[in-house]
C-alpha cells in the first residue's frame, strides 16, 4: 500500500507542476505555446481553467495517497493487536 501511497504522491507532483506550467507559461507571438484563440485574455481564461482542472487532479491524488497510507497503517495496527491476543481456554 506504501508503494501506491508513493505513486500517488508522485502522480500528484506531476499534476501540480503541469498547472503551474499552464499558468506561467504563456508566450503571445504567432507560434505560441498554451495559446488556443487570437485573443491573449482568452487565452489566459483558457489556461486558467487547465490549471485549475491540474490542480484538481493532484488534490484527488493527494487525498489517495494518503487513504492508502492511513490503510497501511490501520492494517499494521490490526495485525499488531491480532498478534498480542492470548486465547483463553478457561471459558470451556
Amino acid at each position: 500500500m506504501i508503494l501506491a501511497a508513493l505513486i500517488s504522491y508522485g502522480l500528484a507532483a506531476i499534476f501540480v507542476g503541469r498547472g503551474f506550467y499552464k499558468m506561467y507559461v504563456y508566450d503571445s507571438g504567432y507560434n505560441a505555446v498554451n495559446a488556443y484563440v487570437g485573443g491573449d485574455a482568452y487565452n489566459y481564461i483558457i489556461n486558467s481553467n487547465y490549471a485549475t482542472g491540474y490542480f484538481t487532479l493532484a488534490i484527488l491524488c493527494a487525498v489517495i495517497g494518503a487513504t492508502f497510507v492511513m490503510a497501511h497503517y490501520l492494517s499494521v495496527c490490526i495485525d499488531k493487536k491480532e498478534k498480542s491476543k492470548v486465547i483463553r481456554f478457561e471459558e470451556f
